[in-house]
């Protein structure tokens, strides 16, 4: 009864959490929480019997008609058919195509398995089972449906060998496959990505996502989307490499003292001052080290807010010095930290601790200190493949971690029964009071076992464990290789010649290498592969899968593992017990039983305590990955937009609104929302002069948003109208897409300093998480109005001829505008005798006045982002898209300074031109403002648009960000083409003065500069914008 009772209060609670893949119904979940293992099991021998069945029917198909056979199910699916209705036969098709390709005719129990990976559960598959096989089957039925099949594997030689052979046999029934790896290309990754089937590593399609998620133009992500992921050795990827961060860093932090004042203080701690979790050994300072930590630092108080940083960097010296072992953990190789994988014993080539512990162990060890990265994405594997509309694995030991496969991933782990009996004799573990007398005794029994030629596999726990018995057998005179993270290069060679006669190979952490070991002539006689055991892991799974190295499809084998009572497996987890028997066993060893369930308690006990980690873990990741989530929707929709105006006036109100509420605690609120939303609209919105306090007179606080509101929202308005609606949606998205990344890496690491720092607030009688939880999302919410607040304000000051002084409200400066552009008319007219028409003129505009520079007044602030002050005229028309050309002159290349394009203008266009009897005459405006916008479309980018108004339009009135050329022929537009995306300073800009037109006049007036343009059609305003005076060339 209690039992039952518990399984209904799981069921219950489960029920409620969120769904892994957002598609299967909660009734689907319920059946699947209550279904046996050995119920799902003989769904499957069903299925498996059914496919069997229609083997002569497919043996007698011609190859054409099996090719045939992927469309006609394609076909099915289309008229309202499932995956579940086409498995049998699908399975039966690919079985046949496997058989032809490889001469290989999958068993019954592959058959089995596939149809547990299909249902989107975890199939436990004995290695040398045939997994490889067993996913192909599963893949082609899913890749089907057409969205995309992942297969993800631990290493990129397992991805590129398993790629090639499913490529010969997709081939057969028409389907493609791509295999992702590291070194190719985006466009390479993204035709991989494209195909039925993926083969890819997890670590590369983690990164791809992340950075998928960081570029400018939609069209240049990689993955299509995550639809279908069978995770090959599952228990590897999503378990041991759980609480693994992917992370994307930027520029470096460059300060290094710190890491050396916490070292120093950390070795000059005792034993008192310090103590160190036995279960998470996590560190941590006693009451008299927090004391030495404040004397030393000289602070009065460790956990102020402003001393986090200090307390964390303490905290990794702490992990570096009094946790960390070199040869454990890490060695150092060449002035360098190399990580250590703690299940395989492999170095984790190029990865590195994060959060500063990377510089806090390279401080210990006294190795040159790298700068600590800014992290501008992040994601763990558990939150990445929780992504997956649906979700699978396979691997040969799972069924330990049953709880937390269903519970972290709903998945129900299904043991699959093996082709053949496994023949391995798994011997009883020798239990020693000590390491030494464990040592002696394990060369004893190599002694015994290597006399026979027997071939022996030795797993130890450390690169350290591995050198002490290596040194052992030496004295003894037996020869034997050693394999672990210091001659990892010779991996293949020393595994290779592991299952030959007289072999003794020593592996740190041999488990999940993934590597058959063939036996050689004569070995099966002898016993087969013995494997010795040095410790106990903490993971029953991780001792399985070294006894699994032997006894594979069949073979006979045997294991045993020799343990001692100091092992750090009973030095954390069962200390007080051990103790005891110390004393009992004294030198002596044996095999009982109270031994061997003490030892299952205590792995248990680890496995549960590594589980609440884990599950720790994903209750605070949640967190960030609802916000990572609804950042990167966001910025999907921002990509992909055709217009952008509904956006920004959602961030104009939130801007306005944010900053009025800002003053709620005012005691004059009116008074000081009024004086200064005006500064602000002067000083970052509308230009200085522009808003006056006055303005907002008697007017409530609501009335003053509206207002503001809209005197901000005509000015967007005008600016479109000024630089056409393409234009500006295509500003105002690299605004946005910059500003959303920007404040995204600052939120990245408020949060993860944040995370840090929870833990010290515990005496708040809060839980930890909660803090998180609430905090967090007040930084979220605070992200989301900095995001809103850069985009306007960088949107408002992109320069344009007039959209800085159009939305101004006073009539004064209306007026003097007026003016100042009725005596540049007259001036024109004056001049108009004096113009000489020259079609074959090209010359660049010159003049040897130096632009004055304004003062630095108003910088954008928190913004990396170069506005593109495109400046030009109003104009209604353009050549219809497709008709400009590029020429097949045109390069890639990004040149610094300037770049030419060149494109012909078709018969259509030229006729239009005609037409409408545009200018024959070459019209040149210059500007020294950069043009800084990355496009990838040459016709897209802001030059093209201003020789398209030249083109179509009979009053040209233009101003370029570059020099522009136009003859009826032929266009030339100089302006840089980035395919890059590049991060700057903003330039310094100085707001525009209401009175600047009248001073453009005066300047026109005195020195005489005219302008040439044909007589009868054509008109010209001349403004001053940001200090950028319009030169405009003198008749000759």
């Amino acid at each position: 009864m209690m039992i039952a009772a518990a399984k209904i209060r799981f069921v219950v609670s489960y029920l409620f959490l969120p769904n892994l893949t957002g598609y299967k119904n909660m009734l689907h979940n319920f059946f699947k929480l209550i279904a046996p293992k050995n119920r799902i099991l003989k769904r499957a021998q069903k299925a498996a019997h059914a496919i069997n069945a229609l083997k002569d029917e497919y043996r007698v198909l011609t190859d054409e008609q099996l090719f045939a056979k992927s469309d006609e199910f394609i076909g099915e699916l289309s008229n309202n058919k499932t995956l579940d209705d086409i498995l049998v036969p699908a399975f039966a098709a690919i079985r046949e195509a496997i058989y032809r390709e490889t001469n290989q005719f999958a068993y019954l129990v592959q058959l089995m398995g596939a149809f547990i990976v299909h249902q989107g559960d975890f199939a436990e598959m004995v290695t040398g089972e045939g997994k490889t096989l067993t996913l192909m089957l599963v893949a082609y039925l899913n890749a089907l449906d057409k969205k995309g099949v992942h297969i993800v594997t631990v290493n990129e030689y397992l991805a590129q060998r398993d790629a090639a052979l499913a490529a010969k046999i997709f081939a057969r029934l028409n389907l493609t496959v791509g295999c992702n790896t590291a070194n190719i290309s985006p466009w390479q990754k993204k035709e991989a990505f494209a195909k039925d089937l993926t083969y890819t590593t997890n670590s590369e399609l983690g990164f791809d996502y992340l950075r998928d998620n960081m570029v400018y133009n939609y069209d240049d992500k990689k993955i299509r989307g995550l639809h279908f992921a069978i995770v090959d050795e599952g228990d590897s990827i999503l378990i041991d490499e759980a609480r693994t961060p992917l992370i994307i860093s930027g520029q470096p932090k460059k300060d290094f003292s710190k890491y050396f004042e916490a070292d120093k203080f950390v070795n000059s701690l005792t034993d008192d001052d310090f103590k160190i979790d036995p279960e998470s050994r996590s560190p941590s300072l006693t009451e008299t080290g927090m004391v030495k930590a404040e004397k030393f630092f000289n602070v009065q108080n460790l956990f102020d807010i402003e001393n986090s940083d200090l307390f964390h960097k303490i905290g990794n010296a702490l992990m570096a010095c009094k946790v960390f072992e070199n040869g454990k953990e890490y060695i150092v190789r060449d002035d360098k930290i190399l990580i250590v994988d703690h299940f395989t014993g492999r170095v984790l080539e190029g990865r590195s601790y994060n959060s500063g512990l990377h510089q806090a162990v390279q401080a210990k060890e006294r190795v040159p200190i790298e700068p600590e990265n800014v992290v501008v994405a992040t994601i763990t594997y558990q939150s990445f493949f929780r992504l997956y509309k649906k979700l699978a694995a396979v691997s040969g030991t799972a069924l330990t971690e049953h709880e937390e496969f269903m519970k972290i991933y709903n998945m129900v782990v299904v043991p699959v029964p093996t082709n053949r009996p496994i023949c391995r004799k798994d011997y009883p573990d020798y239990v020693f009071g000590n390491a030494k007398i464990k040592w002696q005794a394990v060369v004893k029994h190599v002694q015994e076992i290597h006399a026979k030629g027997q071939p022996i596999l030795i797993g130890t726990g450390s690169v350290e464990d591995s050198e002490i018995l290596s040194n052992l057998l030496h004295e003894v005179n037996i020869k034997h290789e050693v394999l672990n993270a210091k001659n990892h290069a010779r991996e293949a060679e020393i595994i290779s010649h592991a299952g030959e006669k007289n072999a003794v190979t020593l592996s740190t952490n041999m488990a999940g290498r993934g590597t058959d070991i063939k036996l050689g002539e004569g070995v099966l006689e002898l016993g087969g592969l013995y494997v010795i055991g040095t410790e106990r892991h903490e993971s029953r799974r991780i001792d399985n899968q070294l006894r699994g190295r032997s006894g594979r499809q069949g073979d006979v084998g045997a294991s045993r593992f020799f343990i001692s009572m100091s092992d750090s497996l009973f030095k954390r987890f069962a200390k007080d017990t051990i103790d005891k028997a110390i004393v009992k066993l004294g030198d002596d060893s044996f095999d009982s039983v109270f031994f061997s369930k003490m030892l299952n308690r205590t792995q248990k006990k680890v496995e549960s305590v590594n589980f609440d980690v884990r599950k720790n873990l994903i209750d605070y990741d949640h967190v960030l990955a609802n916000q990572r989530e609804l950042v990167y929707k966001q910025r999907d929709k921002v990509l992909l937009a055709k217009q952008l105006k509904p956006v920004i006036d959602k961030m104009l109100g939130q801007f306005i609104v944010k900053f009025v509420n800002d003053y709620k605690d005012a005691k004059n609120q009116n008074l000081v929302v009024h004086t200064y939303l005006s500064e602000a609209l002067n000083n970052e919105l509308l230009g200085i002069g522009v808003s006056k306090p006055s303005h907002f007179e008697n007017l409530n606080i609501n009335q003053a948003v509206e207002k503001a509101t809209t005197m901000v929202n005509n000015m967007i308005e005008h600016k479109i109208e000024l630089i056409t609606e393409a234009i500006a949606t295509n500003i105002f998205k690299n605004i946005i897409i910059q500003a959303m990344d920007n404040e995204w890496i600052k939120h990245l690491d408020r949060m993860i300093k944040l995370r840090e720092g929870v833990s010290l607030r515990s005496l708040e009688q809060t839980s930890p998480l909660n803090i998180y939880v609430k905090e967090g999302d007040l930084l979220f919410v605070s992200m989301l109005a900095k995001i809103a607040r850069n985009v306007i304000v960088a949107i408002c000051q992109l320069s344009t001829p007039t959209s800085q002084v159009e939305p101004v409200v006073d009539s004064v400066a209306l007026q003097q505008r007026a003016e100042a552009l009725a005596r540049l008319e007259q001036i024109r007219q004056q001049n108009q005798q004096s113009f000489v028409d020259k079609n074959d003129s090209s010359e660049d505009l010159t003049t040897t006045k130096e632009p004055v520079k304004p003062p630095v007044t108003n910088p954008l602030p928190e913004l990396d982002i170069d506005p593109v002050p495109v400046l030009t005229e109003f104009v209604k028309e353009s050549i219809p898209t497709g008709h400009l050309q590029p020429t097949e002159d045109v390069n890639a290349s990004f040149i610094e300074d300037d770049r030419i394009e060149e494109f012909t203008v078709d018969q259509k266009t030229q006729n239009e031109l005609e037409a409408v009897e545009v200018i024959k005459d070459v019209v040149e405006v210059s500007s020294d403002e950069s043009f800084s916008t990355p496009v990838s479309d040459p016709d897209s980018f802001a030059g093209v648009e201003v020789a398209q108004t030249i083109a179509k339009n009979s009053k040209p009135k233009i101003i370029a960000t570059k020099p522009i050329v136009y003859s009826p022929a032929k266009i030339k537009v100089t302006a840089p083409i980035m395919h890059t995306v590049q991060i700057a300073k903003p330039p310094v800009r100085s707001p525009i003065k209401p009175n600047d037109a009248v001073n453009v006049a005066n300047d026109v007036e005195q020195k005489g500069i005219f302008t040439k343009i044909e007589k009868s059609k054509k008109e010209l305003v001349m403004e001053l914008v940001n200090d950028k005076e319009v030169l405009i060339e003198k008749s000759n």
